[in-house]
């Protein structure tokens, strides 16, 4: 999964929450500070990729949105 580095970065512990409502521990494969940018791997059953892009469609400057509940906040 990719994430953003300042959410993960010195994290004792990371945990996933999907959409569903399942919850997993992750692991951190890779934190890169100064792209904020990391990913994590969470393993379990039925998990579904996400469709991903044409990278060759995409342009250096391109606006990018990052979506997260970080710290357990959610709307109600």
């Amino acid at each position: 999964m990719l994430t953003n580095s300042h959410v993960v970065h010195r994290a004792d512990s990371i945990g996933v929450t999907l959409s569903d409502g399942r919850h997993f521990e992750a692991e951190l494969i890779g934190d890169d500070p100064d792209t904020d940018l990391a990913i994590v791997r969470i393993n379990g059953p039925n998990l579904t990729p996400a469709p991903l892009g044409d990278s060759q469609k995409t342009r250096v400057g391109q606006l990018v949105i990052a979506i997260g509940n970080p710290y357990g906040f959610s709307a109600p």
